[in-house]
C-alpha cells in the first residue's frame, strides 16, 4: 500500500492525467481539478472511488485539511473536554 497523499501529488507520481482519473471515477475533468486547485469537496460516493482507485494512497480524510482546525477545537478535541457535558449514560446510549 502507498503512503497517504493528496490527490495532486498521486497523479503526480502516477502520471496519470486528470481526465483519465475522471472517467474511471465517473466525474467531469473540471471536478477533479477543482479538487486539486480549489480543495473542492466531493460528494461521499466519489471520495471512496478515488479511495480505491489509488489503492489506499488519497484517503478520505486526505481531502480535508485538518491543520488549519482552529487550535481551541483541537484542544477540546485531544483532551476529550468536547464530550463534557454529555453523562455517561448518553454516552454508553450513542455507542
Amino acid at each position: 500500500m502507498l503512503l497517504p497523499m493528496k490527490l495532486k501529488q498521486w497523479l503526480h507520481m502516477t502520471g496519470m492525467k486528470q481526465n483519465e482519473l475522471a472517467q474511471l471515477v465517473g466525474v467531469s475533468k473540471s471536478t477533479i481539478n477543482r479538487v486539486i486547485v480549489h480543495g473542492r469537496i466531493l460528494d461521499p460516493d466519489v471520495i471512496v472511488r478515488i479511495y480505491f482507485i489509488t489503492f489506499g494512497a488519497v484517503r478520505p480524510d486526505d481531502f480535508y485539511d485538518l491543520e488549519s482546525v482552529p487550535p481551541d477545537i483541537q484542544a477540546l478535541f485531544n483532551t476529550g473536554r468536547l464530550w463534557r457535558g454529555l453523562s455517561s449514560q448518553d454516552i454508553s446510549d450513542a455507542a
